[in-house]
C-alpha cells in the first residue's frame, strides 16, 4: 500500500487540475510538501498553519523548490477575510 501522503498528493494535483484555480489555500499546510508540490507545477497562494515549527520547515521546501510562488502565515491576512 502506497503511503497516505502519497495518495493524499494525488488526489488533490488531480482535483486542481481539474479546477485549475487562480490562486490555492492549504489550510493546516504543515511542513509544506504540497505547497512546494504546488509551486513547482506554476501554481501560487498561502499555506497557513499554526505551529512555528511546520512553518519554517514550510518555507524552507519552497526556498528548496518553489521559489515565491507561496505565502507562508500563522494568522489569517484580514485581506482575505
Amino acid at each position: 500500500m502506497l503511503p497516505r501522503y502519497i495518495l493524499r498528493e494525488d488526489v488533490v494535483l488531480r482535483r486542481v487540475s481539474e479546477l485549475r484555480p487562480t490562486s490555492i489555500v492549504e489550510i493546516g499546510c504543515g511542513g509544506g510538501e504540497m505547497l512546494r508540490t504546488l509551486a513547482r507545477r506554476g501554481y501560487s497562494g498561502v499555506g497557513y498553519d499554526l505551529s512555528p515549527v511546520a512553518r519554517e520547515h514550510a518555507l524552507e521546501r519552497l526556498r528548496d523548490g518553489g521559489g515565491d510562488r507561496f505565502r507562508v502565515v500563522d494568522e489569517w491576512p484580514a485581506t482575505e477575510r
